[in-house]
């Protein structure tokens, strides 16, 4: 019996992710706003429900919280006290960074490991990680245990990689498995099934709490996670192509051996952002990725945005929330599975020139952004709780811009780099969301000081507005000549990309990239070491015949080289490699 992993890669359907996908998204959105009303009624238990404390309380081990009581307060009452909100905010804030930061540091070894080792194995990290977060908040709330525990187990899930890793893993499949003409549809199709998840979730979340309590929803949450661990172990096949050559095994043997490992991570950063840039070629690419990363800032704010201050300001316990995100999400179903492809087909009717697409998709990507701003802004203004319910169908519009983005970069690199791809875009994602929850926290615990609790969203807003600035920078026709290139010319990928840094060099030279092993290999590595050269996977596959210790560049596999010479024996004819590097040398502008 063979077994799924084993299934050829052309017969695995990108779909087989979305039971897992599901499931684990479903738990993170049913815990989020009860982990959060729980963290309110435990810091305002500990500070006393009738006489509030000194708001100046610093940051030690006597900090509010660090006990907890069996007997809480009336809810209302505790959601709108300063002080409450305060403290609250600062432990949701110490749990966040506590993932966050390990998360960060490992983006780049998790996005080798995941090219390497495997979408499927790299998958089941995350999950165990929700597990043990489950099991720690259900430990602190069953035996009355300090919130500091809760936050030492976030620290442990960071290093397991977290969400950042799962949804990493969950495209790399899904590009591994979708044909390049189709990632934009296949993408926005499951994102709208993470939106369905999203639907029921919080919702589901609030109601449970509000009926029965903290204990059952992350019971639930433990359920789902088992269920999703033996799919991910069992069903779900690897969409990875099996790697060839002793590198590859290398690597892999060095998922289970600490120093090697420790060498992989030091190595993972040197170059993690290369995949995001093509010499020559603008800077297009790397522009989507600073405005999706800009993007990402934003979130570390919406817990205070959608949870803290609605609390604060009307009451809201996690039921309304849950609320308040059914209807977040069903308005982003709807654009998503209904309007967004609509659009797209209309928009695109009767055109086939590929400029025309790239730009229809960058006009919903400025527009979704548009709409995040613009939606914040009337958050900010609204005076009544009602009112949060109409404005969401206005922001949840923005959602048509993160299908779009990933549909339109994965078409930007092969399918070997998805992982480093994704693993530059989480890079840049973790790094600035990191950055924000240093902020964003501080930001909003000082104006709610000062009586102004409502300035997070123009803050957040003005984030938006900041990356509609960026995406202007964006040109249609470099997406264009990069997908092309991917698409129809990868084999001459190297030589495009060494011409297009060496600038000065000759035809003669670029002759020698497909002719001579050993000069692509000395000459590649120079350039990297100098100019960094950058080829969307070939020029790891060229390093991998050199030794990685002794001139400590990245381990990486072996029968890359023999791979590449094999293309270019079946698309070029050799009586006219000559012509066809001038070619190239003249359309790159080399003297």
């Amino acid at each position: 019996m063979t077994h799924p992993s084993d299934v050829p890669q052309t017969k695995i359907s990108p779909l087989l992710v979305l039971p897992p996908l599901f499931l684990h998204v479903l738990s993170a959105s049913l815990s989020a706003t009860p982990l959060s009303q729980f963290l309110i009624m435990t810091v305002c238990e500990s500070l006393g429900a009738n006489v509030p404390p000194p708001s100046n309380s610093t940051l030690p081990l006597s900090l509010p919280g660090t006990a907890v009581g069996v007997d809480f307060p009336d809810y209302k009452t505790c959601a709108s006290r300063v002080d409450v909100q305060t403290q609250a905010a600062l432990w949701s804030q110490m749990i966040s960074l506590a993932s966050a930061i390990p998360a960060f540091l490992l983006v780049p070894l998790m996005g080798k490991l995941v090219d390497n080792i495997g979408r499927r194995r790299l998958m089941i990290l995350p999950i165990l990680a929700t597990c043990v977060g489950a099991l720690s908040v259900i430990v602190v709330a069953e035996y009355s245990l300090s919130l500091w525990v809760i936050v030492a187990v976030h620290g442990l899930q960071g290093f397991l990689g977290g969400y950042t890793v799962f949804s990493l893993c969950a495209y790399a499949f899904v590009g591994d498995t979708t044909p390049v003409a189709k990632r934009t549809q296949t993408f926005l199709f499951v994102d709208a099934f993470s939106y369905f998840a999203l639907t029921v979730g919080p919702f589901t979340g609030g109601v449970m709490y509000r009926n029965f309590g903290i204990l059952p929803v992350f019971y639930t949450v433990l359920c789902f996670e088992c269920f999703v661990f033996l799919y991910v172990l069992l069903v779900l096949p690897e969409s990875l192509k099996p790697k060839q050559g002793s590198a590859s095994n290398s690597i892999q043997s060095s998922f289970f051996s600490p120093l090697a490992l420790w060498r992989l991570f030091s190595s993972s950063w040197s170059g993690s952002l290369d995949v995001l840039a093509v010499p020559g070629r603008g800077a297009s690419l790397f522009i989507l990725a600073i405005v999706t990363s800009i993007g990402s800032m934003t979130f570390a704010g919406y817990a205070f945005a959608f949870y803290f201050y609605p609390a604060q300001m009307f009451g809201w316990d996690s039921y309304d929330a849950g609320i308040f995100s059914l209807i977040n999400s069903v308005c982003r179903m709807f654009y998503l599975t209904i309007l967004l492809p609509f659009l797209l087909r209309k928009l695109t009717e009767g055109s086939t020139n590929p400029v025309a697409k790239i730009r229809v998709e960058l006009g919903l990507i400025r527009t979704g952004i548009c709409a995040f701003a613009f939606g914040l802004i009337l958050f900010g203004l609204a005076q009544q709780g009602w009112m949060f319910y109409v404005i969401i169908c206005v922001y949840a519009f923005g959602t048509i811009a993160f299908p779009t983005v990933r549909g339109l970069v994965s078409r930007l690199v092969p399918t070997s780099s998805g992982g480093a791809l994704f693993a530059a875009l989480e890079l840049l994602q973790s790094g600035s969301t990191l950055c924000a929850q240093f902020i964003l926290p501080s930001v909003f615990r000082v104006t709610n000081s000062m009586g102004k609790p409502q300035t997070i969203y123009f803050v957040l807003s003005s984030l938006w507005i900041s990356a509609l600035i960026c995406s202007a920078r964006l040109k249609s026709r470099e997406l264009v000549a990069i997908e092309d290139d991917v698409v129809t010319e990868e084999a001459p990928l190297l030589a495009a990309a060494a011409a297009a840094d060496m600038r000065r060099g000759s035809s003669r030279d670029l002759r020698s990239v497909y002719h001579q092993d050993s000069e692509v290999v000395s000459s590649a590595q120079s350039y990297r070491r100098t100019r960094s050269v950058r080829s969307y996977g070939a020029m790891d596959d060229l390093e991998a015949t050199s030794s990685s210790e002794e001139e400590e560049v990245e381990e990486v596999e072996v029968g890359g080289l023999a791979a590449f010479q094999k293309r270019m024996s079946l698309l070029l004819d050799p009586d006219l490699v000559e012509d066809a590097v001038e070619g190239i040398a003249q359309e790159l502008q080399i003297e």
